[in-house]
């Protein structure tokens, strides 16, 4: 009983390590996105491409 217990918390932790980790990959690729894509408009003078 007391090994179950465990087991679930365990796994619950590891659920919302792997949240965690989807939405610090996810807010990584947007900054070096947003990174990228503010160089290139400094290269081409303001050529404006939409933001999504």
């Amino acid at each position: 009983m007391k090994n179950n217990v465990i087991w679930v918390d365990f796994t619950a932790k590891q659920k919302r390590k792997s949240k965690l980790k989807k939405v610090f990959l996810s807010m990584l690729k947007n900054i070096t996105s947003f990174f990228h894509k503010f160089k290139k408009d400094n290269k081409t003078h303001g050529d404006k491409k939409s933001v999504l």
